[in-house]
């Protein structure tokens, strides 16, 4: 029997790795993306993630090489399974596919994408949900979930409780019996907007350490903010958390070692 689970989070900055401060290049080569997905997968097989939850993962865009880098990610890491909110890719009618995802070592069934439809114009904002069965770590499959919340918007904290009332609302009423995980970039503190707190009570959910110093994300450079997060049903215990300290993105990693609660 495997007797943890390690479910990582990272916003992949639509695979542009690190920008040099104050400087945003509107269009990225194919290569350059390439090699930083490179450093991507570099990173995913040396943590050995079950499970890994993304945001900001492209399928198609004018402005990040013209290729869908999720798959591209997942051949390159060994995770054969994945799930997006872009599953039809058409480069003539969409100049920017992109959003939220689950990549795993095992199948992800019963998907289900959602888009916030407050964060027009800024797409690709929502959550990818899939339902993965671990049979040597858990006798029942878990619930996983991928979430990006707002931060561009003309009202961004009215847009995040929005956002909150949607993924609660939309993961509550599927009437879940199995345990679940959230993950993903909120853009938002534990005491910022008591957002957080809020999903993790509608949801029965729970967070690590909440106040703890050490945990910020963003940005990578120099991280102030601890805006991503991995939540996880009481079910599960927190047996480690820690945040990843290679710089793949404008973002750092988030890493969750979750154990059955005894």
């Amino acid at each position: 029997m495997k007797s943890y689970l390690k479910v990582m989070s990272l916003n992949l900055y639509h695979g542009r790795g690190i920008c040099p401060p104050y400087l945003f290049k509107p269009i990225v080569s194919r290569k350059k993306v390439r090699d930083n997905l490179r450093e991507v997968s570099d990173m995913i097989n040396h943590e050995g993630p079950d499970v890994i939850l993304m945001q900001e993962a492209e399928r198609y865009s004018i402005l990040s090489g013209r290729f869908d880098h999720l798959s591209e990610l997942s051949e390159i890491s060994g995770y054969p399974y994945f799930s997006g909110e872009d599953a039809k890719i058409d480069p003539e009618n969409n100049f920017f596919l992109y959003g939220t995802a689950i990549i795993s070592k095992y199948p992800v069934k019963n998907s289900l994408s959602y888009n916030f439809f407050d964060t027009i114009p800024f797409r690709g904002k929502g959550f990818t949900k899939g339902t993965i069965n671990i049979p040597e770590f858990h006798k029942h499959p878990i619930d996983f979930v991928s979430a990006h919340f707002v931060a561009l918007h003309l009202f961004p904290k009215r847009a995040r409780q929005k956002n909150a009332y949607s993924l609660v609302r939309t993961i509550h009423e599927e009437t879940r019996k199995m345990p679940l995980i959230v993950g993903g970039d909120f853009n938002s503190e534990w005491n910022g907007e008591k957002l957080l707190d809020k999903i993790c009570t509608g949801l029965n959910i729970n967070a690590y350490n909440p106040l703890e110093k050490g945990l910020e994300t963003f940005p990578s450079r120099k991280p102030r903010k601890r805006i991503d997060w991995v939540f996880a049903s009481p079910k599960l215990e927190f047996k480690d958390y820690y945040v990843l300290d290679r710089k793949v993105s404008d973002h750092l990693g988030v890493m969750a070692v979750l154990e059955e609660k005894k």
